[in-house]
């Protein structure tokens, strides 16, 4: 991957990253993203992480939608949904497992 590409990449992933937002409701995390229509709930049990980093969780709704506001090839979407998810489930063990 050429410098360029990467640091567009990096870019992107970073905005999708700070449009994500992450809060508590009842004490259960809900996640709003920019590529989907409606929050979903995870559970506070340490496997709900595995839901937000398995590679077919929302891809559909993510590759859509990054493709089309961001004119990201398909060849770059793995690298950008891999990194996205990598940085979600790092904000979730920020926010609810290091108070």
């Amino acid at each position: 991957m050429e410098d360029n590409q990467k640091k567009y990449l990096d870019r992107v992933i970073s905005l999708l990253v700070r449009d994500t937002r992450i809060e508590l409701s009842s004490g259960i995390p809900i996640i709003r993203t920019p590529f989907k229509n409606h929050p979903f709930l995870l559970s506070r049990e340490p496997q709900f992480l595995e839901h937000v980093y398995h590679r077919n969780s929302y891809f559909p709704d993510f590759s859509s939608n990054i493709s089309h506001t961001y004119g990201i090839g398909k060849n770059e979407m793995e690298y950008v949904w891999d990194e996205y998810r990598r940085n979600v489930k790092d904000n979730l063990i920020k926010l609810y497992y290091e108070r």
